[in-house]
C-alpha cells in the first residue's frame, strides 16, 4: 500500500502594511527595481511566453494560463501598480 502524500504547511494569509508603514514613496522606488520572472511549470504553453519547457513538468502544479495576462510585461505592469498603490503584505 502506498503511503498517502504529505500535505505542504501553506503560509497563512499576510494582511497588507498599515498605510503608515507604507508610503507611495517607498512603493515607487521599489517599483522601479522590481522584477517578475513567471515560471514554467506553471504555464501549460511555457514557449508561448518565451520559457523553456521544463524537463519534467509537474502535475501538482497550477497552471496560471486561464488568467487574463498574457504575457510578462502585462505582469510586470500588475506588479508595479500594486507596489505604487501599496499593496504589500508584512
Amino acid at each position: 500500500m502506498k503511503r498517502p502524500q504529505q500535505r505542504t504547511k501553506r503560509k497563512s494569509k499576510a494582511a497588507l502594511l498599515p498605510p503608515e508603514q507604507w508610503s507611495r514613496k517607498d512603493g515607487d522606488a521599489l517599483a522601479d527595481r522590481v522584477r517578475y520572472v513567471g515560471s514554467p511549470y506553471h504555464k501549460r504553453s511555457p514557449g508561448d511566453y518565451g520559457m523553456a519547457a521544463p524537463p519534467r513538468p509537474r502535475e501538482d502544479k497550477t497552471q496560471c494560463d486561464g488568467w487574463p495576462v498574457h504575457t510578462q510585461n502585462q505582469a510586470l505592469e500588475l506588479l508595479k501598480a500594486a507596489l505604487s498603490s501599496g499593496m504589500v503584505s508584512n
